[in-house]
């Protein structure tokens, strides 16, 4: 009788250990800063705005209506929401728009499943018009005002980390990017390059950056993690934003190849990028019913870092002390 007593004691301690254990590591809030699709991973995984219902109503006060699931961004930079939305309607567009996110949300829970994903959705993976309407309005932003387009993005970067910053996201992945070559591409493309166009260009991607430096450098309790980008070239030399951004709380990843071992043929590289992960998949979960083969991109790459920081930060450590770690291990693989 003793016996059973002290052993029915030592289970009741036991419990009480593993739950302080439990309590003493919460799920880390992690924020893949594009659209992404919510019913593809599990509810304990995905952010849940308990101050909000569906009723129509910013119930909460916090200038959203019905962000349950988040925020986001339209083409236009005007805020919207992070629905519950199927991710495939029968033209398959809501597909095109989320299947990118998603990807990179489900590398990040495939290797670190202790974190919770806050929604907040922006830039190129949004829901756009007609691709004529779309090409006019974005030389009529671009060419007609950098200042005022710029000034349109910077209110979203910092509308998005004021959400962050509410519901207490400690790291943000960043799989997308701009740089200038690719202006010059765009508008020859358009058949509108011209030497006075590509200078606007510039000094968009100047003003660009400029606006994220400064969001970055304001948010110094928030760790970005950024992808270096696919066009296997030195980050300063074709002045990728925000890769070439270097701040004690950003980190920018490389791409490795299939085996995990060296630097893929597509990789950006260069002083900035401190880390390489895998960027190459035989195949990633989009949906639910969908899958998506043969994924490649440092879009892959930077959410296998995001899980390592956050679950070493669930482990106590500083952002000082995990990217130090990062850097010194050059190579962090996927599970």
């Amino acid at each position: 009788m003793l016996k059973a007593f002290f052993s029915i004691i030592l289970s009741l301690f036991l419990v009480s250990a593993d739950a302080q254990k439990s309590k003493a590591k919460p799920k880390i809030r992690v924020s893949v800063w594009e659209f992404f699709d919510v019913r593809t991973f599990p509810d304990e995984n995905i952010f849940i705005n308990p101050r909000e219902i569906p009723n129509g109503k910013d119930d909460d006060k916090n200038g959203f209506v019905d962000d349950v699931y988040g925020i986001g961004f339209d083409y236009q930079e005007q805020p919207t929401l992070h629905e519950y939305t199927p991710i495939y309607d029968s033209a398959g567009k809501t597909l095109s728009r989320y299947f990118h996110g998603t990807a990179v949300a489900g590398i990040v829970l495939r290797n670190n499943p202790d974190v919770e994903l806050v929604g907040v959705g922006f830039l190129k993976y949004v829901d756009r018009p007609k691709e004529a309407e779309w090409l006019e309005n974005i030389k009529k932003r671009l060419l007609g005002s950098p200042e005022a387009d710029v000034a349109l993005l910077d209110k979203a970067f910092r509308t998005s980390v004021a959400y962050f910053k509410a519901h207490n996201v400690k790291v943000v992945n960043i799989s997308w990017g701009a740089r200038t070559d690719f202006f010059k591409k765009f508008l020859t493309e358009l058949g509108i390059y011209s030497e006075e166009n590509f200078e606007k260009m510039k000094k968009w991607m100047k003003l660009f950056h400029d606006s994220l430096y400064k969001v970055f450098k304001e948010n110094p309790d928030i760790f970005f993690v950024i992808g270096a980008g696919n066009e296997n070239s030195d980050i300063d030399a074709i002045f990728s934003v925000p890769a070439v951004i270097d701040l004690p709380n950003t980190i920018v990843v490389g791409g490795l190849d299939k085996t995990s071992t060296q630097k893929a043929s597509f990789s950006n590289y260069g002083k900035n990028v401190k880390v390489y992960a895998t960027a190459v998949y035989d195949q990633l979960q989009v949906s639910p019913m969908h899958v998506l083969p043969n994924a490649e991109g440092t879009s892959f790459a930077a959410p296998v870092v995001t899980a390592y920081v956050a679950r070493e930060l669930a482990n106590g450590k500083n952002f000082k002390q995990i990217k130090n770690e990062l850097i010194a291990k050059k190579h962090i693989v996927s599970k």
